[in-house]
C-alpha cells in the first residue's frame, strides 16, 4: 500500500507542483489550500504531513500542533521561503523537533529530488517522538485506556519495523 502524503499550502502553484511531483513518485497526495481544509482531512489516516510554514490564519507549527492531536504519528516536512535562509535546515529542524516534534525543514524553494529523499527517507524510519507521549496524546484525544494506547503503538512500531 503506497504511504499516504498530505500536503497544506496557501500557494496553489506550489501545491499542484509538489502533488504531481510526489504522485509521479508513487505516493497517495491529498491537497488542501487552508489549514482548517487541511484539519478536515485528518479525519483520514495520512502518513506525513508536508507543509508550510506561513499561511494566513494559522501558521505551520501551530496547524501541525493541531494535526498532531488527530494522527499523533504523522511525520512532518515544514516547508518555508520565509525563514532565515542563512539558517541551516539542520539547526531550524532540531529546533522545531524541540518544539512541534516537527521531523525536517526545507527551505522554499525545493528541488523535487531533495524533497522526494527527505520524505522517503522519513517514512523509512520510524517516527521519532515518544512513544509514552505518544500513547498518551492517544488516550487523551481518543478516551482510551492507556494500556489499549501503549499496545496499539507497541503493535504499530512493530510493524513499521517489518516494512508492513
Amino acid at each position: 500500500m503506497p504511504d499516504r502524503i498530505l500536503i497544506v499550502d496557501d500557494e496553489r502553484l506550489v501545491l499542484e507542483g509538489w502533488a504531481r511531483s510526489l504522485e509521479l513518485e508513487g505516493f497517495v497526495v491529498e491537497a488542501a489550500q487552508t489549514p482548517e481544509e487541511a484539519l478536515n482531512k485528518c479525519e483520514e489516516h495520512f502518513d506525513l504531513v508536508l507543509l508550510d510554514f506561513l499561511m494566513p490564519r494559522m501558521n505551520g507549527v501551530e496547524l501541525l500542533a493541531r494535526i498532531r492531536k488527530k494522527l499523533p504519528l504523522i511525520r512532518s516536512v515544514v516547508v518555508s521561503g520565509k525563514l532565515d535562509i542563512s539558517a541551516d535546515e539542520k539547526q531550524i529542524t532540531d529546533d522545531l523537533k524541540a518544539t512541534v516534534e516537527a521531523d525536517a525543514y526545507l527551505h522554499k524553494p525545493v528541488a523535487d529530488e531533495k524533497l522526494v529523499a527527505t520524505i522517503r527517507d522519513l517514512l523509512a524510519k520510524e517516527p521519532s517522538h515518544d512513544w509514552q507521549k505518544i500513547a498518551q496524546r492517544v488516550t487523551d484525544a481518543r478516551r482510551v485506556t492507556l494500556s489499549q494506547a501503549k499496545e496499539a503503538a507497541a503493535k504499530l512500531k512493530k510493524l513499521r519495523r517489518r516494512g508492513r
